[in-house]
């Protein structure tokens, strides 16, 4: 069963996407390959940005959802019936009511299993494919358009893309400005200061959650006790770690560090309280 309604929402992903992209006709620019694809990601950003309305992916894509919800705008992961419902209700009623808006999409489109990648390209028939480093054996490179980033070097990505700019005619005086001060988008973890003195470490997410093991073994080294806020079910942690409902904060203050885990919409404002107004 579950794997129907997977089916069936991996359909309904794809006809909503492609409702999407006949209705708004963007420029849509696909990133693949084994190298520094999210760095690319937002440099290639960056520099369409100065000339377009640009869009791109919040975050790596590692659900096959992932590319599908950017694209029709969504932020989040609908995680019941209910929600899906919504969902494919509010896409559809501003595919009827929202005027034309040209722009171009940003997609990052590794890393992927080759069947993901052929979903991925067959939503979105990319105007331009970016391959940085290696090209995966999958994709098929003599039915699209395809630009290389051989070298993952910071400088070379930034070179690509002002020439990325240049084919799109971006003037690139004002691109090599936005280089100058670019701010990569924030890692999938992230670290504020918060009340008190306390540490505030950011684990949410919009899609796809980060692994609670990779989050435990990344902030073990603070010092102190650490809480954990989540409404997931945890059956073991190291002895110096607590776990917390979102229900039931009291014990925020005996902790000098608090990790926040969950969907970035749900838990925003609790980061915000905990961070006084430093999150971003």
């Amino acid at each position: 069963m579950r794997n129907i309604i997977r089916l069936i929402g991996r359909q309904v992903l794809k006809a909503l996407s492609k409702f999407v992209i006949e209705k708004h006709k963007p420029t849509i620019i696909g990133i693949i390959g084994s190298g520094e694809t999210s760095i690319a990601r937002e440099v290639i950003y960056a520099v369409l940005s100065q000339a377009y309305p640009t869009r791109r992916n919040l975050e790596s894509p590692l659900v096959e959802f992932s590319l599908p919800l950017t694209i029709i705008g969504s932020s989040d992961y609908p995680t019941t019936f209910f929600k899906w419902i919504i969902l494919t209700a509010r896409t559809l009623w501003q595919i009827v009511t929202v005027k034309p808006y040209h722009h171009f999409l940003v997609l990052e489109m590794s890393p992927a299993a080759r069947l993901t990648l052929s979903y991925w390209l067959d939503i979105t028939n990319p105007n331009l494919v970016i391959i940085c480093g290696e090209i995966p054996t999958e994709f098929p490179t003599d039915k699209y358009k395809t630009f290389e980033i051989k070298e993952s070097s910071i400088g070379e990505i930034k070179n690509k893309a002002l020439e990325v700019g240049e084919m799109f005619g971006v003037n690139s005086e004002p691109a090599k400005e936005a280089l100058k001060t670019i701010n990569f988008y924030p890692t999938r973890i992230r670290f504020f200061p918060g009340k008190n003195g306390k540490f505030i470490v950011d684990a949410t997410h919009y899609y796809y959650p980060i692994k609670l093991a990779a989050v435990i073994e990344l902030v073990e080294i603070l010092p102190g006790n650490k809480l954990i806020i989540t409404d997931e079910n945890v059956e073991s942690l190291p002895e110096n770690f607590e776990l917390c409902s979102s229900e039931d904060l009291a014990k925020i203050e005996d902790y000098p560090v608090i990790i926040v885990r969950g969907r970035r919409s749900d838990k925003f404002e609790l980061l915000e309280t905990l961070t006084e107004g430093n999150y971003e």
